[in-house]
């Protein structure tokens, strides 16, 4: 019987380990997909910000399209990040 219970105690002890191993390794590789998108919401932010604050120069130098375009391309770059992090995601 002490036998039996040996061997149970083996088995749980391997299988904790495993599950342990695989959820930090899931759970590193997880990070950057996360990483990546909150840095392009950053950078989105920051464009957005940044137009709205200096919108006097923006409007004084007609740069309004070019703004637009250059918030435009943060978003879409977000956009990705955010797909790639949720169609990763165990959730």
């Amino acid at each position: 019987m002490r036998a039996l219970f040996g061997q149970l105690r083996a088995v749980t002890l391997a299988v904790i380990v495993v599950y342990v191993a695989f959820t930090f390794t899931v759970t590193d590789w997880r990070i950057q997909f996360d990483a990546s998108m909150n840095e392009r919401d950053s950078e989105a932010n920051t464009k957005a910000v940044d137009s709205l604050l200096n919108f006097e120069t923006v409007k004084y130098f007609a740069n309004e399209e070019h703004e637009a375009r250059r918030f435009d391309k943060a978003l879409a770059a977000y956009e990705r990040a955010a797909v790639k992090s949720q169609t990763r995601s165990p959730r």
